[in-house]
């Protein structure tokens, strides 16, 4: 079938310009043409067609006649296609061998950043709610040799220590169950949050489930340590206008042994919880 555009296509799709292809296409049908009967016949521009024949000619597809004026005759189409073919082999070759010298030189970066992490990965940041006590319920019912507690009732916060989002007065039910594996098990609370009854709740519950408890005067802030390993915190904004608190969940070995220690600084000032009273003050 005689479809001229699409032996054009073709002949690009296997490596030949466009103006290339309308030179061989136009050769083919003569014997031989000199160059401006090639350019004319293909409608190449004249400027170009002598940097189009002799690129025919280097790919071996255009043969030359030497006389008055340069012949030039086109091989046969099988042979032009079997030398096209040719060269996409040798260039896809080529492209093996670099795309495999590629992969083998980019393996090692590969490799060694499958190691690197996003530098605060070990952080995650939480708002009061839901999640602050979701997060709080698996760590206190996470932790398998230790578990650290201080409560405090947020500045202006007449609530007690009930999420938000929770009526006040309403008796706390944490969501976890303490794990008997527990070795060390300690909270401190503030004298306040007994005026409450989610904060006298949640006492008596960790109290009933085996914790130490303490009271005092003043606990620093509200944080939660488990295992030697990941800490529970949270940061009251010093500069927002009114109450804002920033919660963190760290894992970081350092940091909760540290907090370990202020933990038990609070922990030596503080007095023994007896029952529904403070055993003293």
């Amino acid at each position: 079938m005689h479809d001229p555009s699409r032996w054009l296509m073709d002949l690009c799709a296997l490596g030949l310009t466009q103006y290339e292809a309308k030179v061989y296409l136009a050769l083919i049908r003569r014997r031989s043409s000199t160059a401006a009967e090639a350019a004319r016949a293909a409608t190449v521009p004249r400027q170009r067609i002598y940097d189009v024949l002799a690129s025919l000619f280097e790919r071996g597809l255009v043969l030359t006649r030497p006389g008055r004026s340069t012949q030039y005759a086109a091989i046969d189409p099988k042979e032009a296609v079997d030398r096209l073919i040719s060269e996409q082999r040798e260039a896809l070759d080529g492209l093996e061998r670099s795309a495999g010298d590629l992969a083998r030189d980019l393996a090692p970066s590969w490799s060694s950043g499958q190691d690197v992490a996003d530098p605060l990965d070990f952080v995650t940041v939480l708002r009061d709610g839901a999640p602050l006590r979701q997060s709080r319920d698996e760590m206190c019912g996470g932790a398998r040799r230790r578990l650290l507690i201080m409560e405090k009732r947020p500045a202006g916060d007449r609530r007690g220590i009930e999420p938000a989002g929770e009526p006040a007065g309403t008796a706390a039910k944490p969501g976890y169950r303490l794990r008997s594996t527990l070795r060390d098990l300690r909270a401190v609370f503030e004298y306040d949050l007994l005026d409450e009854a989610a904060g006298a709740g949640e006492i008596a519950l960790l109290a009933a489930q085996g914790a130490q408890v303490r009271l005092a005067q003043d606990v620093p802030m509200r944080m939660s340590i488990a295992d030697d390993s990941r800490v529970l915190m949270s940061l009251t904004d010093p500069l927002a206008a009114a109450e804002s608190v920033t919660t963190l969940v760290v894992e970081h070995t350092e940091l909760a042994r540290f907090l370990t220690h202020a933990f038990d600084t609070v922990w030596t000032t503080a007095e023994p919880y007896d029952g529904a009273t403070p055993a003293s003050g």
